[in-house]
């Protein structure tokens, strides 16, 4: 059964990721990509929401790699 995220929900969990340490991030990536090749029932993820966790992961990623470029380490 397919779960509806709502914008505000993730909004929420961008949020929550910005606070992440770059290991803790990339922990969270690992896993939602384990959820999603899940073939139990009860813990697979929803087929919609792993592409858009990734996605967030990846935008985060990137700001952060463009942060660290700007003030030059």
């Amino acid at each position: 059964m397919a779960t509806y995220i709502s914008d505000m929900d993730m909004e929420v969990i961008e949020e929550q990721l910005r606070a992440l340490e770059d290991s803790e991030l990339l922990d969270f990536w690992e896993q939602t990509q384990a959820l999603a090749m899940s073939s139990d029932p009860h813990t697979a993820f929803d087929d919609a929401a792993g592409p858009e966790y990734e996605a967030m992961v990846l935008r985060e990623l990137q700001l952060r790699s463009s942060r660290r470029l700007l003030s030059g380490f």
